[in-house]
């Protein structure tokens, strides 16, 4: 037989046991998509039967962060997610917890009801140095949300005037040299609800980064405070409030509705 023609001669028995064994493996294959399809569904069930109050209980006791994380979610979107205790429990996670996605979760979910009692707890968050001891220190993700948090409450309005001084302080001072440029987008974009001559400063200083976004946010928030715009100039920006003995005169009636941002895991991290 020459080399052109050699073929594999397989004999009746080998070919069968050799059918046989692919025939055992794909039914095991089958038979496991199956476990494992019904096993998926009867958790969905079970989820779906869950109470706000049992998902609580999977929110503050599991060990895997993953499932604290979509109990968490699951909360939030459940209509108790308002109440007292619902926000309570929010608020601890979002100050406590060891893991950053179920921390920005809580976070969103406090963004359900967020008003004058959700900002000291952003403020802690964001707050530079060394956090209080009710505090686990804040990784930039966790940051980032808290930051984005407190912008939308600051354009909606929702804020006491003697949090004011206190929210000025912790903003200016992430919008100027938090490490994460997304924590200091943020920031900035926050900025543009109070009407402060430090304000001003800090968002014109800004506008000196060599970072188109954060140049564009700090324009952005600046035309948001005094209807007015110098094309990303900080010079012209210093000329001008110089120059003028009221920055907020022709401001805006009200602020630009929030921007729409995409977390690192998916889902929209704007709020309201």
């Amino acid at each position: 037989m020459s080399l052109g023609s050699r073929s594999t001669n397989w004999s009746s028995p080998t070919r069968t046991r050799l059918l046989d064994s692919l025939a055992a493996v794909l039914l095991t294959l089958t038979a496991i998509s199956l476990v494992t399809g019904c096993d998926d569904s009867k958790r969905r069930w079970q989820e779906s039967r869950r109470t706000a109050r049992q998902w609580l209980d999977v929110a503050l006791e599991s060990d895997q962060a993953d499932e604290r994380r979509r109990a968490v979610e699951a909360l939030t979107a459940k209509p108790e997610a308002t109440t007292d205790w619902a926000i309570m429990a929010f608020d601890s996670i979002a100050r406590t917890d060891v893991d950053p996605t179920v921390r920005v979760a809580a976070l969103r979910g406090l963004g359900k009801s967020a008003g004058p009692k959700t900002v000291p707890t952003l403020v802690k968050l964001l707050k530079t140095g060394d956090p209080p001891p009710d505090v686990h220190l804040a990784p930039a993700v966790v940051r980032w949300e808290a930051a984005l948090l407190l912008r939308d409450i600051s354009r909606a309005g929702k804020l006491d005037p003697g949090q004011n001084e206190e929210i000025i302080t912790v903003l200016l001072a992430r919008a100027d040299n938090d490490d994460d440029r997304n924590v200091r987008i943020a920031a900035i974009e926050a900025l543009g609800s109070f009407r402060d001559q430090r304000v001003l400063a800090g968002l014109i200083l800004a506008l000196k980064e060599r970072d188109f976004a954060i140049q564009s946010a700090s324009e952005n928030s600046l035309r948001a405070l005094t209807g007015q715009s110098h094309s990303y100039d900080s010079d012209e920006w210093a000329k001008w409030l110089a120059g003028t003995s009221d920055p907020f005169a022709a401001a805006p009636v009200a602020p630009a509705p929030p921007a729409k941002h995409k977390s690192w895991w998916g889902g929209s991290a704007s709020q309201g």
